[in-house]
């Protein structure tokens, strides 16, 4: 179980009934987040907000879904915040609105991830010289979200490239089995 008491005290403070020691069954936690989706009240966190993770980004506010945003990169955030694109084929105008209608922030600050009742992992996975992805940003990610996750959440791994691999699926099992417990 997740027991970061810097998390524990963000979720406390923001009022969020997003429990971080929740002891809920599994069905429970199923069904309260289904009930979230379908209420749109489903706060969905986006980690990559690359070419990925951007238009992802614009379907899941157009569908009326709050949405976070993660990124590493704070010149892309600081971009993002005050309303403007930094990829050529998404319009600022497109951002702008996003941010206006209270739907979208972008942050730096992974410790948020607890607020998200979604998490979708958006970062590159190039492919290498001899045509097979590098998987160092997915690992690297999970590595560094674990200790922010919380039981009920849904995460869920959004690629251009086939990364099924035992590699991949070693590393982010033990990555995330400190969150659940």
């Amino acid at each position: 179980m997740l027991t970061d008491p810097e998390a524990s005290n963000q979720t406390a403070a923001s009022g969020s009934d997003r429990s971080v020691g929740s002891t809920a069954p599994a069905t429970d936690l199923a069904a309260r987040l289904r009930q979230a989706i379908d209420g749109r009240t489903a706060r969905v966190g986006v980690i990559g907000l690359g070419y990925v993770g951007l238009p992802l980004i614009e379907l899941f506010v157009g569908a009326r879904f709050p949405v976070l945003g993660f990124d590493i990169d704070p010149v892309k955030v600081d971009h993002l915040q005050a309303g403007r694109s930094y990829i050529g084929h998404i319009e600022s105008r497109r951002i702008a609105e996003m941010r206006e209608c209270g739907r979208f922030e972008a942050t730096v600050d992974f410790s948020r991830l607890v607020e998200a009742d979604a998490i979708l992992i958006c970062v590159p996975t190039p492919l290498g010289a001899h045509r097979e992805p590098d998987l160092s940003a997915v690992i690297g990610t999970g590595r560094a979200i674990g200790r922010y996750l919380r039981p009920g959440q849904l995460v869920v791994l959004e690629s251009t490239k086939n990364v099924r691999n035992q590699r991949l699926a070693a590393s982010m099992k033990a990555s995330f089995l400190y969150s659940i417990g």
